[in-house]
């Protein structure tokens, strides 16, 4: 009972994490930068008690890669003479992820001792799960909305969304960003299960957790497809290399049996629901408006990517391709700003547009170079897991096609384990 109530414990800090909101009690200050003040005073603390609060060398690298970002933010600010510092301030912003991150990964440290990627994994698909179950709750049941609301503060992907399913502070492209991220995880474990005696429940569990996350995260936010397509290239990639080397491409072959068993006894409920709930019904179509476009009209037509054409737009001059035009956000708060009112600036969601907008060619290279160097290191650092990285690094620049998004607090947790380190210190020990 004990070990249920610490998991569950660490649940909730896990999600208050990953999925941040405001409350009604501090409106001006969210989950994730309260569990990143506890995170700093623990990193203090820990530092008085051993006298050495040193920072390891792979924040010291990602740091500076994060200042390098302001400082590209701070250029086109400065020679643009605006006022927004969406990532000019980048740097803080990186180590209020990192602060919170503390918190969650040191708490499983001290509940279980050690701290392992598969372990970080499993508490982010369990809490995905949750979210996605809650959103679910919250849409068909009035009384538990109501609850929630009460004590959440609606500030966009981080509150209540009007005419979207929602979970606790898990919304919008951000929450299909992270289930994606979730989804690729859950396929590696999937065909590399770690438990000798009871691998058929492992794979259960996890074919479980892919199909709530890949249905009803759909349903929140159709960037969680992204998710799903990267996870069967995953899978098809790995069996591809175990076939080639001859070597145990047997996990993955039961992953697969267990996957098509699963989805025969699924598909009957999906389409249970779908022909009597209505509210389900119109939810899946959402989730997946393309493939219905496909069956019905015979032509792929989803109303997103229809907005997201209209989107791209480009600089027409070499200053703003080069270090941007220091908007991010919209400018029609700034009062120096005379042209055209924007909910973005220049009108586009898209990416890739509002970064070149904001700080240019060398800001976006920078912020890239950030992404990259962060995957290197958690690589390094767990090189059984390298593939894992580096597909959700491929994740985020697939999803800045469509929207602009940061997908580092995911990797900071991952930045605080090291299991070369933990294998070491096993052997010594």
């Amino acid at each position: 009972m004990k070990q249920i109530i610490v998991a569950i414990f660490i649940a909730i800090l896990t999600s208050l994490y990953i999925f941040p909101f405001n409350t009604v009690w501090l409106p001006a200050v969210n989950t994730k930068m309260a569990l990143a003040a506890l995170g700093l005073i623990l990193f203090v603390y820990k530092g008085a008690m051993t006298r050495n609060a040193q920072v390891s060398l792979s924040m010291f690298s990602v740091s500076i890669c994060a200042l390098l970002v302001s400082l590209a933010g701070g250029i086109s600010v400065a020679f643009n003479n605006t006022y927004d510092y969406s990532y000019a301030s980048y740097f803080v912003s990186m180590w209020v992820w990192l602060g919170g991150a503390y918190v969650v990964v040191k708490a499983m440290e001290f509940a279980y001792g050690k701290v392992t990627v598969r372990m970080i994994g499993n508490f982010l698909i369990v809490v995905s799960v949750a979210q996605c179950i809650m959103a679910q709750i919250i849409d068909a049941n009035a009384t538990i909305a109501n609850m929630v609301d009460s004590f959440m503060v609606s500030t966009g992907f981080m509150g209540k969304v009007e005419g979207r399913l929602y979970g606790i502070g898990c919304a919008l492209d951000v929450a299909g960003l992270k289930f994606s991220s979730v989804l690729i995880i859950t396929a590696f474990f999937l065909a590399n299960p770690c438990s000798k005696h009871k691998k058929q429940l492992e794979r259960f569990l996890y074919v479980c957790a892919f199909f709530i996350i890949a249905v009803l995260g759909s349903m929140i936010a159709r960037t969680t497809n992204i998710g799903i397509i990267l996870s069967v290239v995953l899978w098809i990639g790995l069996w591809a290399y175990r076939l080639y080397h001859r070597t145990n491409y047997e996990d993955i072959v039961k992953a697969i049996q267990t996957f098509v068993i699963i989805l025969v006894g699924v598909l009957p409920i999906i389409y249970f629901y779908y022909k009597s709930n209505p509210s389900f019904q119109e939810n899946i179509r959402f989730a997946y408006e393309g493939f219905f476009s496909l069956a019905e009209k015979g032509e792929w037509n989803v109303r997103s990517n229809r907005m997201l054409e209209s989107m791209i737009i480009w600089p027409d001059n070499l200053k703003t391709w080069l270090i941007g035009d220091g908007y991010f956000d919209s400018p029609n708060n700034d009062i120096t700003y005379i042209g055209k009112s924007y909910d973005y600036y220049m009108g586009t969601d898209v990416g890739y547009c509002r970064f070149i907008f904001y700080f240019g060619l060398l800001g976006l290279g920078l912020f890239s170079l950030f992404f990259i160097k962060t995957t290197a290191i958690c690589s390094k650092n767990n090189p059984q897991y390298a593939i894992v990285f580096w597909m959700i690094l491929l994740l985020n620049f697939i999803v800045w096609i469509k929207v602009s998004s940061d997908i580092f607090s995911v990797f900071a947790l991952f930045l605080f384990v090291s299991e070369k380190d933990l294998q070491l210190r096993n052997n010594v020990v």
